[in-house]
This record gives structure tokens, sequence and C-alpha cells, in this order.
């Protein structure tokens, strides 16, 4: 059975701690993975990943898993990452708009 592969990019907002300025970045991760379908294992690329989202990875994608659904468990991580910060940047935004009107 021929490996199956998927790739994508997405942007996120993070905190950037920046004490002066704008206090949140737009960010890009890439992620590549590439399944052996007879075996259930996966190689992956992360391009820029966070800190905590690598961290993350690593603990979820310990072992091939021949449970194709295990595969899926990355992506998720990815998933709630990117969407973490988006409703206290969405906060952000409001209060600044408010102050505006």
């Amino acid at each position: 059975m021929a490996p199956k592969e998927l790739c994508y990019n997405f942007r996120y907002v993070a905190a950037n701690g920046r004490s002066t300025g704008f206090p949140w970045s737009i960010r890009q991760t890439t992620v590549y993975q590439r399944l052996d379908m007879s075996t259930g294992c996966s190689n992956w690329i992360l391009i820029q990943p966070e800190r905590t989202v690598k961290k993350r990875f690593q603990e979820v994608s310990r072992s091939c898993s021949g449970v194709l659904s295990k595969q899926m468990d990355p992506h998720l991580v990815f998933l709630f990452a990117a969407l973490s910060d988006w409703k206290p940047f969405i906060g952000y935004l409001r209060t600044i708009l408010q102050g505006l009107v």
C-alpha cells in the first residue's frame, strides 16, 4: 500500500511578551506527515512549531500505532494550539476599539 502524505500551513495569534508596542504577533507553522499505511508509522516535519506545541506533539506521537485514528491526534494538538489565543486576542481588540468610540 502506498504511503499517504499530508502537508499544511496554519497561522495563529500569540502573545509576544513585548512590554511596548502591539502585544500580539501572527505566527505560522508548517506541518508535513508521511504515513506508511502498512505499518501505521509516520514521518513528521514541523517548521517553526511553538515550544509548547512541539512538546505536546512529542507526547502524542511517541510510538508507531497501527490505529489510523491515533495518527490524527497530533493534528488535533496543532488545531487546539492555533485556537487557544484567539479569544484573548479578540478581547484585546475589543478593548482597543471601545476606546476609539
